[in-house]
């Protein structure tokens, strides 16, 4: 269990402290359940995981896909698609012919490299990276629409493609300046970006999910203020993070009542799943701590947003209170978190008000 010394000081952005040992224990984690694979694959599944380098292999273990694919049991078909993509990135024309025999598209895990077979001609697409994050605007997993990812998309072309990972790179370097503490975190716990094109409305969003550690979704994000991209950064990579650390330990006492029962935010006001309540505390915890390390023109609506949560400590504190499905040591994180965003919190409306 991650202790609450360890966790509060990675949100006031002082340490990246056990973030290396988190990723250590997801690979652990990919590994066992690849071993209790192994009976089912074919020899040549085994023969090409045999073959694969060491950066291959850390491709792999860290690919959200891979991981999501691992660990939901989704089996050999699966192990073998990641495996012949890894091998195909390294020339083997053979393993992408039959990538492509099925569908006639394929991708690496990561979403790194896109294969296209049209008639005769088989075209090879390579995803920018923005400080070594994949820029993921072409892959399959686009088109394997997720929760909180909109079904009517479009692709952006290539120009469109550049002008976005400029703008990704620009928001990663305004975290570095801001807190290079937090840059290392965003760089450590994020591995792909994935990038959406909504055809049917104009709302843009941020997302991540508990069963893709490192994967973080933007919707419409191009041309959109590098503040927006600032803030949706942090706040998915700290999900990111806070999904790790549940690999650490049980968090919870009963999981079907941490999901079954709803709400609302004091932040957005939506209803959550009870589960994302207590992740939203700990993240807009970050947030705030984030802006204010930012001292970038709209850092002070951010630190606003962030901030309105905490000035309604007694939203928070009941609900912590009356969750069943919550072990004692996350409840007293999340109230210790709650009591210094308040303060936090406190302090910023008294300066505005001054």
């Amino acid at each position: 269990m991650i202790s609450v010394e360890t966790i509060i000081p990675v949100l006031k952005w002082r340490t990246t402290g056990h973030v290396s040992e988190l990723l250590g224990l997801q690979a652990r984690r990919v590994f066992e359940r690849l071993a209790v694979a192994v009976p089912t694959l074919t020899g040549d599944t085994l023969e090409g995981l045999v073959g694969l380098s060491d950066r291959q292999w850390r491709r792999l273990v860290f690919a959200p896909e891979f991981y999501s694919d691992v660990m939901a049991g989704r089996g050999a078909d699966a192990i073998r698609g990641h495996t012949l993509a890894e091998l195909g990135v390294c020339g083997d024309a053979r393993a992408i012919a039959s990538l492509l025999g099925r569908n006639g598209i394929a991708s690496t895990a990561l979403g790194d490299v896109t294969w296209i077979q049209r008639g005769d001609r088989r075209l090879t697409i390579t995803a920018p990276s923005a400080q070594g994050i994949v820029v993921d605007a072409m892959s399959v997993h686009l088109r394997r629409p997720r929760s909180g990812l909109p079904r009517s998309i479009q692709l952006y072309d290539e120009t469109e493609r550049d002008r976005l990972c400029s703008d990704i790179s620009g928001a990663l370097q305004q975290i570095y300046g801001a807190s290079p503490t937090a840059g290392v975190l965003v760089n450590s716990v994020v591995r792909t970006i994935v990038v959406r094109k909504d055809a049917a409305q104009r709302s843009v969003a941020s997302c991540s999910w508990p069963g893709l550690p490192g994967c973080v979704g933007l919707v419409n994000p191009l041309g959109l203020a590098r503040s927006w991209l600032v803030n949706s950064l942090v706040h998915e990579a700290v999900h990111c993070y806070l999904c790790l650390t549940e690999l650490l330990g049980d968090w919870y006492l009963d999981e079907a009542a941490m999901t079954a029962r709803t709400v609302r935010s004091p932040w957005s006001g939506r209803p959550l799943p009870f589960h994302s309540f207590v992740h939203a505390c700990l993240v807009w915890f970050g947030l705030l701590n984030y802006w204010r390390l930012d001292h970038s023109e709209d850092s002070a609506q951010y630190v606003r947003q962030a901030a309105r949560g905490f000035l309604r400590p007694r939203d928070i504190v009941s609900q912590i209170r009356a969750g069943d499905g919550l072990r004692p040591e996350i409840a007293d994180l999340v109230l210790d978190v709650c009591g210094m965003g308040r303060t936090v919190a406190s302090e910023h409306a008294e300066c505005g008000r001054q």
